[in-house]
């Protein structure tokens, strides 16, 4: 009995990890292609999720190296916020979750100093939501 007990409560949590990876796998911020951050710019970048979803990733691909080096980030901030959801960033991550049941577009824009080649600068990123 012990036995059929076990089993089942753990087919729930494989079921329970697996229900989760599929909902992350919805979740879509691609990585930026540039290691060189210049300052004042600006750049573009996209999310795509699910409905009722969060969605956070770190702003930069883990082992990216400029040419000089790693960029440090030094502090990030939502500067205008979404109006459908929530916007948060805190050092190199950013992260969206939309309005409960909440499904279209949505767009917000977040500043990051950083430090690359010894220099500090800023730039901010546009980003353009999607919820499905």
């Amino acid at each position: 009995m012990r036995m059929r007990s076990f089993a089942a409560l753990l087919s729930m949590a494989v079921l329970w990890c697996l229900a989760l990876t599929t909902a992350r796998a919805e979740c879509n911020i691609p990585w930026f292609v540039t290691t060189s951050y210049c300052d004042g710019c600006q750049y573009d970048g996209t999310i795509t999720l699910n409905r009722n979803e969060t969605c956070e990733r770190a702003f930069q691909q883990p082992g990216a190296r400029g040419p000089a080096g790693d960029v440090l980030y030094l502090a990030s901030r939502i500067i205008q916020r979404a109006r459908h959801g929530i916007a948060g960033a805190s050092g190199n991550v950013v992260a969206y979750r939309p309005a409960k049941d909440y499904v279209g577009t949505d767009d917000f824009v977040m500043k990051m100093t950083f430090n690359q080649y010894g220099k500090l600068g800023k730039f901010t990123t546009h980003y353009a939501v999607t919820v499905k």
